[in-house]
């Protein structure tokens, strides 16, 4: 008998745990790998004003903000592109069923949300 109670125990706990924190918060990570390619190949890709790497390349990028990106090489004109975070509304009807509290714990953390576009390319032209 005492063995049941502590297994009934464990398993409110659990779920008192995982109602206060959120359905994106749990399943989800709070950064986002965004593809960037280029033709031609090579090319500097600086994020908010900081070189990340070159292209073709897969760079990891936190979900709550916005991003301005410059595609850039030596011989062609640059092309920036603008990454937006965008609220996954999927997480947002599950956290709605769960309750406030899920609700609040996304929304502070910026969980549920995506950036778009996941995947920029771009065809720089010559000067």
């Amino acid at each position: 008998m005492k063995k049941m109670v502590k297994v009934v125990m464990v398993v409110l706990l659990a779920l008192v745990v995982v109602s206060m924190t959120g359905c994106a918060t749990i399943f989800s990570k709070s950064n986002q790998g965004v593809s960037f390619d280029s033709t031609p190949a090579g090319a500097d890709i600086k994020i908010n004003g900081v070189v990340y790497g070159h292209t073709p390349a897969t760079i990891p990028l936190e979900k709550n903000k916005s991003y301005v990106v410059e595609i850039a090489k030596e011989g062609y004109h640059p092309q920036l592109v603008t990454i937006q975070n965008k609220l996954g509304v999927g997480w947002v009807v599950l956290d709605a069923f769960s309750g406030a509290l899920p609700l609040v714990v996304d929304a502070i953390t910026g969980d549920w949300k995506t950036l778009s576009p996941k995947n920029v390319f771009v065809d720089l032209a010559s000067k």
